[in-house]
């Protein structure tokens, strides 16, 4: 893809001219988004998601329509590597420093992963090499807080 002039923007998508999907780019950047129907999702960009059921009875008789969940530090710190490393965006280091700072062992996990080629640190962000992308998902979920 890279060779016919693609952009790898995203785990599993490309682009030309970086025309890149904004309907996706807005769930890896944390931006709000709003899901309209059953089985939409929706997301205040602070802490609230919203699924609206997928039965389609109970949606349009807006009886117990939807579910909310109240995301807890923990949740957006591990939301912010799995959609960060997913992206050519990576994790920037000044949305990190809104949470506690990197714990000793987390820098550790991120030092072996630059050493090994997976992940690339530029100053200011945290990415994935090509390497790193095959493995995204294991990659963030070693810096996870559970």
């Amino acid at each position: 893809m890279n060779q016919r002039g693609f952009l790898q923007y995203e785990v599993s998508n490309y682009a030309r001219n970086n025309e890149f999907a904004v309907h996706n780019s807005n769930y890896w950047t944390g931006l709000p988004y709003l899901g309209i129907g059953p089985g939409a999702h929706s997301f205040d960009g602070i802490h609230t998601r919203r699924w609206n059921l997928p039965n389609n009875q109970r949606y349009l008789s807006q009886q117990s329509w939807f579910e909310l969940e109240h995301l807890e530090e923990k949740n957006l710190w591990n939301e912010l590597w799995l959609t960060g490393l997913r992206t050519i965006n990576g994790v920037p280091v000044n949305k990190l420093q809104d949470f506690n700072a990197l714990t000793h062992e987390e820098l550790q996990v991120i030092d072996v992963l630059i050493k090994e080629g997976k992940m690339i640190f530029n100053q200011s962000t945290y990415t994935l090499s090509p390497k790193g992308l095959l493995n995204a998902d294991a990659i963030s979920a070693l810096l996870f807080r559970v």
